[in-house]
């Protein structure tokens, strides 16, 4: 009997790499998570539909979006398969694509694939591409570890808004996607906290910049510090740093 996988976890959404004006195509999930012990099989669905008046050819092409030194002797086609790497979509129609996962025996950490459908208009070439990554978790081997690289603070030009950028690297073998604040006081008062924007993942042995907006925020000259708070997984995976900086009369940030 084959070893399932014990579940799937799918976010709704639509990625694309270009503005979707004419001949558009839409897929989804935006991307979807497969978690799976070695030798776990499991299947997904991609829905593709259009809004044109014609029909489109769709080629289906897949890519090595992030690949491991572990995993560097996995190719795409060893663990996963799609059931149509080309079809015709007619106007209005809703397809189903779906696909199958077989975790290899040597697989650690993580697999990403990125999957693209490419449509092709009669008399208007190719359309805009739309992809969606595969995200593959092998369980019972992943490192989930990450720290803060760097805490940067400046103010916007000629203005009070305030930019916080907390720079965070992965030190595991499964990608993250942190969220996070920083927070601004004096003394022992807050003073305003900033939140970073989410979304973006960070992949092992990599780092990426969270960045946050602070709307209007008044500093008078003096000292003050700001914490960093990330959580890149489950509740107790959580990170901090401090830093100390300076406002001068003219409102100038000195991280000292």
């Amino acid at each position: 009997m084959k070893k399932r996988i014990v579940y799937i976890m799918v976010q709704l959404g639509i990625i694309s790499f270009l503005a979707p004006f004419a001949f558009a195509l839409s897929v989804t999930p935006a991307r979807q998570e497969i978690k799976g012990i070695r030798g776990a099989i499991g299947e997904g669905t991609f829905i593709v539909s259009t809004n044109t008046k014609e029909s489109q050819h769709i080629v289906v092409k897949w890519r090595d979006w992030f690949k491991s030194k572990e995993n560097k002797e996995i190719e795409i086609k060893d663990w996963l398969e799609i059931d149509s790497m080309e079809f015709e979509l007619i106007p209005g129609e809703k397809k189903k694509i779906k696909y199958k996962v077989k975790i290899p025996d040597n697989a650690v950490g993580m697999l990403m694939a990125m999957v693209s459908f490419c449509p092709r208009v009669e008399g208007a070439g190719v359309g805009i591409v739309i992809s969606s990554p595969i995200y593959v978790i092998i369980e019972g081997t992943e490192i989930i570890k990450a720290d803060i690289y760097k805490v940067m603070l400046s103010r916007m030009r000629k203005s009070l808004d305030i930019q916080a950028t907390v720079v965070v690297e992965n030190k595991g073998n499964i990608y993250l996607r942190p969220r996070g604040k920083a927070i601004i006081s004096k003394g022992k008062k807050e003073i305003a906290t900033i939140e970073l924007k989410y979304g973006w993942p960070v992949f092992p042995g990599q780092k990426h910049s969270y960045i946050g907006y602070g709307k209007g925020i008044e500093l008078k000259k003096g000292k003050y510090k700001m914490r960093a708070i990330i959580n890149y997984g489950n509740s107790e995976d959580i990170i901090e740093e401090t830093i100390s900086f300076k406002v001068d009369r003219k409102g100038k940030i000195t991280i000292y």
